[in-house]
């Protein structure tokens, strides 16, 4: 396994799968956005920060284009 990765363009997942950011979450910066990556772990995007998340958050927007 890799680390987490983080770029302006996107992120690398763990597992190794390069998960580039959409306009929609260009356009949604400031926005909390819940992402899943193919390999089941869940991730929390903010301001350009990538965080590893253990539980879901009803207040966070699951972006389901985001990953496609």
């Amino acid at each position: 396994m890799s680390e987490l990765t983080v770029d302006d363009d996107g992120f690398t997942c763990v597992c190794g799968n390069r998960n580039e950011y959409p306009q929609y979450v260009k356009e949604h910066w400031g926005v909390r956005l819940s992402f899943s990556c193919t390999c089941s772990r869940k991730y929390i995007l903010f301001h350009g920060s990538v965080y590893r998340s253990v539980v879901d958050a009803p207040e966070i927007v699951d972006s389901e284009a985001f990953g496609d």
